[in-house]
């Protein structure tokens, strides 16, 4: 794409802006060492209140309004694993050598060194607190200690008519949704949040690169009832029925992972606004736990010295093209929200620019600068010049290479 140099050299421009001299140039947040809290949510698309959806996320809104929210970010796979694989190396699938489900990065191209690992030798505490990387073999050797997730038997349920399925992983699975009555922290997402804030604590007086892994809203869609309370199942609505030689034959699947619980098939319109309505509500529970971590940050006074990257690790069909789940190269699959709130940036700001999950390495590299990997194959753009943002008028300018107003 000719804009895509242009496009990319957007992304550290508007996170470097510096609070007190005005306009900055790349890397002057250097010398403050910055912490790093990189949350990432599985299966998140855009469905999100900063993003125009419906879906009811006003911590995740509130980042984006003091940070940088990207409109076309982009995943490099709908899998969990490549694109986990190419967000831990910045590299590309065909360099990582994972393009859907396995092998671990760590088999598949042992050369490769991975983000946490950059980190820790650069002098940072790594630590991984749930599904980060997607399984631990991916970088056995990157953190600082072995990652943390809460005990648990997945899928998880806690109405007494569901308990019985609670555990089993093979085909058929229990209900593709459940809304129990139950405290945040009854559900596993609500630990991982639990123990991330205690991480924080922890972590306060020394670098660090905080890695929080959010399994929701994968499926099942399980949360608690306070969040489907959050939602009108009148007011849902199914995605507008499309003709089918409109979508490329090699793109469709057989929802293989609703199949795959009691309830998720067939989806007539019923089933289809219940799987919107506990996505939605997963969303929203997922929020707030976000908002636990940002509002620790704030408690804490690391605000101004962590950069905060959210990251979702690709979309998920709800509907669209009579597709439910993820595993095409369709754009709802592939497209991911992205929000990025770094020390002095202007908030509040967006950009239409194109960027890839690969760009994320060399953009934390140069924020916090630690040299990069020769194996990088995404582009930070403080390798261009000249880049500046105007505090004032966030008016961005990249030399003409193509600008974006963030407005």
């Amino acid at each position: 794409m000719p804009f895509r140099k242009g496009a990319r050299a957007v992304l550290i421009a508007v996170l470097t802006a510096s609070g007190a001299g005005g306009l900055a140039a790349c890397g002057e947040l250097k010398s403050a060492r910055p912490n790093v809290l990189f949350i990432s949510v599985d299966d998140l698309r855009p469905e999100l209140g900063t993003y125009g959806a419906p879906a009811v996320t006003p911590n995740i809104d509130r980042l984006a309004d003091a940070g940088m929210r990207f409109e076309r970010a982009y995943a490099q796979a709908a899998a969990c694993a490549a694109s986990r694989a190419s967000l831990l190396t910045g590299a590309y699938p065909h360099t990582t050598g994972v393009y859907l489900m396995r092998p671990p990065v760590a088999e598949s191209n042992p050369q490769l060194t991975t983000m946490p690992q950059l980190f820790k030798d650069a002098g940072y505490e790594a630590i991984e607190i749930g599904k980060f990387m997607h399984v631990p073999e991916d970088a056995p050797a990157a953190w600082s200690r072995a990652g943390w997730m809460p005990e648990w038997n997945p899928p998880e349920y806690f109405t007494p008519e569901n308990r019985e399925h609670s555990g089993r992983m093979r085909p058929p699975r229990g209900p593709f949704a459940e809304a129990a009555d139950v405290p945040d922290a009854e559900y596993l997402d609500g630990k991982i949040a639990a123990k991330a804030v205690e991480e924080l604590r922890r972590l306060k007086d020394r670098p660090f690169f905080l890695a929080v892994g959010f399994i929701r809203p994968h499926l099942p869609f399980n949360c608690p009832k306070r969040y489907w309370d959050l939602y009108d199942a009148d007011q849902i609505t199914l995605p507008e029925a499309i003709d089918q030689d409109r979508v490329p034959k090699n793109e469709w699947h057989h929802n293989y992972e609703p199949r795959a619980y009691q309830g998720g098939w067939p989806i007539d319109e019923k089933v289809g606004k219940r799987m919107i309505h506990g996505y939605r509500a997963c969303v929203s529970y997922i929020d707030a736990q976000i908002g636990r971590l940002l509002d620790e940050l704030d408690r804490l006074d690391l605000a101004e010295r962590t950069i905060v990257v959210l990251w979702g690790d690709h979309g998920w069909h709800l509907g669209e093209h009579g597709i439910w789940g993820k595993n095409t190269a369709l754009d709802v699959a592939l497209r991911i929200p992205l929000i990025v709130r770094a020390p002095g940036s202007v908030g509040g700001s967006t950009t239409s620019a194109l960027v890839e999950t690969v760009d994320l390495l060399p953009t934390l590299c140069e924020l916090t600068g630690i040299p990069r990997p020769e194996q990088v194959e995404g582009v930070s753009s403080c390798r261009y010049s000249p880049i500046r943002i105007a505090r004032g008028s966030r008016q961005c300018s990249d030399g003409g290479n193509g600008a974006v107003n963030p407005d």
